[in-house]
């Protein structure tokens, strides 16, 4: 997670919590990159696999929680427009927190994750 201005924490299911903040930077002249990141911890819990070993395997390789890292960006926005494309991105980022709640930000029984055989590094593109 980049440095920035923290925005927001939201509550989701089972007590997760996400930070939203606007990593937004001067890019040249009068524009700038405007970027909303959000964060989120999710502890690697037994529910989400097959079977205890292959949960057992997953703490093994990712540890006790992976992390969910979203950015949303728009480049070269001038000065003036600023704060309607940040408002742009965080309608963005509001869809996307609907979706998590309808799933509960969490896999159900019909997406349970298979790590198999997969190596710490391939695993680590993956990670969300």
């Amino acid at each position: 997670m980049s440095e920035g201005k923290q925005l927001y924490i939201y509550t989701l299911q089972r007590g997760l919590s996400a930070t939203v903040t606007d990593v937004s930077k001067h890019y040249y002249g009068g524009y700038w990159q405007v970027a909303i990141e959000v964060f989120c911890n999710v502890p690697v819990e037994d529910s989400f696999f097959n079977d205890s070993a292959t949960a057992a395997d997953a703490r093994r390789i990712l540890g006790g929680e992976v992390s969910f890292a979203r950015r949303i960006e728009q480049m070269a926005v001038h000065q003036d427009d600023l704060e309607y494309s940040k408002k742009n991105c965080l309608t963005v980022l509001s869809r996307l927190f609907c979706h998590f709640s309808k799933m509960n930000f969490l896999p159900p029984a019909s997406y349970r994750l298979n790590i198999g055989n997969t190596s710490k590094s391939r695993l680590t593109a993956f990670r969300v």
